[in-house]
């Protein structure tokens, strides 16, 4: 049987998404995970594994005590990194992946939340990764930074972020949500908590949730544009680690 990618949740709605949908269409199996409420289940060995991925949710990265499968995470991209194979972390993932490198978890100086820029420098360091070039707007929904760690490359920052991107061995880091479908974000916006990170406009009388499904719907081609390399790559990465032959 083929080693599948283990995809870690941290709550019901923040699914792999298009990076699912890439790993699928490579050949993979995915095994799904939630030790936020389900701390004490059993974790499979990283020698039986394809690759990590770790999605997004509402609680610290670092906030252990009150959500000890946080804990188990980080020894599992330590030992994920330390031996090669692929790791993919998505807003809080990427906060996990950090932090349990060594780097400092802190509070932004503002909620990052809607569509904004990311301008990707560093690229050109680790082109195997497929992140764009340049400037690209992508979906925000996060109030903790995070510092590097030692030995890792910034590749994407924007005026609220210094770290929006990183690479550190075999383990890539996105602060920001590509992943994301506009019916994703449907759902996401079912959620009490998710809407009340919204503010509003009053001055206009607009809901901020139908301004940001119409706002991201128009932006989606284009992230999915960019952010399409990112995940064939990963992908493709999962393969070799599996022992597959790659297409």
């Amino acid at each position: 049987m083929t080693a599948p990618v283990l995809v870690l949740q941290h709550n019901a709605w923040e699914g792999p998404g298009l990076i699912g949908d890439a790993l699928v269409d490579a050949g993979l199996s995915l095994t799904f995970l939630n030790l936020v409420d389900h701390p004490a289940d059993a974790v499979p060995v990283v020698a039986d594994l394809a690759g990590v991925v770790l999605m997004g949710g509402p609680m610290r990265a670092t906030d252990h005590a009150a959500h000890p499968g946080l804990a188990r995470e980080a020894d599992l991209v330590r030992v994920a990194v330390a031996t090669g194979l692929p790791v993919l972390g998505v807003c809080l993932g990427h906060q996990i992946i950090a932090t349990a490198l060594g780097a400092d978890l802190h509070a932004g100086a503002t909620h990052e939340v809607g569509l904004a820029p990311v301008r990707f420098t560093g690229a050109d360091a680790r082109p195997e990764l497929g992140l764009p070039m340049g400037e690209t707007r992508v979906l925000h929904w996060h109030g903790d930074n995070v510092d590097a760690p030692a030995g890792a490359v910034v590749l994407g920052a924007s005026a609220g972020c210094p770290v929006q991107a990183l690479a550190v061995g075999s383990a890539l880091g996105l602060q920001f949500h590509p992943e994301l479908t506009p019916a994703m974000l449907d759902r996401w916006l079912e959620e009490p908590e998710m809407r009340a990170d919204l503010v509003d406009d009053d001055a206009s009388g607009d809901d901020a949730a139908a301004v940001l499904r119409t706002a991201f719907a128009a932006e989606h081609p284009s992230i999915v544009a960019a952010f399409a390399p990112v995940f064939a790559g990963f992908a493709s990465r999962c393969v070799e680690a599996a022992g597959m032959p790659s297409n």
